[in-house]
């Protein structure tokens, strides 16, 4: 039951454009979550010749920062809406 709420409310903040606000807001407290600790190994792991492939791009937050370490990212959103809402050129 609460898998399915949480799936509820994002979905509506991402059809009412509001997920990328939410995640900036979030990170200013949540510095210590696991998914803080696995973007900054992430990050630190990316070299300047790598080819990076992002499955479930979901809107591009992780793509957007990929591109500017990488030589090259491929990202895949296989859920349409989401990759319609990407802040990332295609």
């Amino acid at each position: 039951m609460i898998l399915e709420a949480n799936t509820l409310a994002r979905s509506i903040s991402r059809k009412v454009g509001l997920t990328p606000t939410l995640n900036r807001i979030r990170m200013l407290w949540h510095q210590a979550d696991y998914e803080d600790k696995f973007a900054a190994a992430l990050l630190r792991s990316v070299r300047p010749n790598d080819c990076v492939w992002d499955i479930g791009a979901n809107v591009g937050f992780y793509t957007e920062q990929l591109s500017q370490l990488a030589r090259f990212v491929v990202a895949f959103e296989p859920i349409a809406e989401n990759s319609s809402r990407s802040s990332v050129a295609t």
